[in-house]
């Protein structure tokens, strides 16, 4: 089943940002998400995170803290 046809409630989250809305989640809490292999950086070089909280889904290109 492809992303599009989950849309609902719950955040889902990429390296840098959410991406899209979907029908379920992974996660509940306050996590810290990073960029995958560290590859997201600011202008001044430093890692892309991301301080979520609530019910989420995170996709591969982000660790999850």
């Amino acid at each position: 089943m492809q992303r599009a046809e989950r849309q609902g409630p719950y955040p889902y989250h990429g390296a840098t940002k959410v991406m899209d809305y979907v029908d379920d989640f992974l996660f509940e809490g306050t996590y810290v998400l990073l960029a995958e292999d560290v590859s997201v950086h600011t202008r001044e070089g430093a890692p892309v995170v991301q301080l979520v909280h609530g019910q989420f889904w995170v996709n591969n290109h982000a660790h999850i803290l």
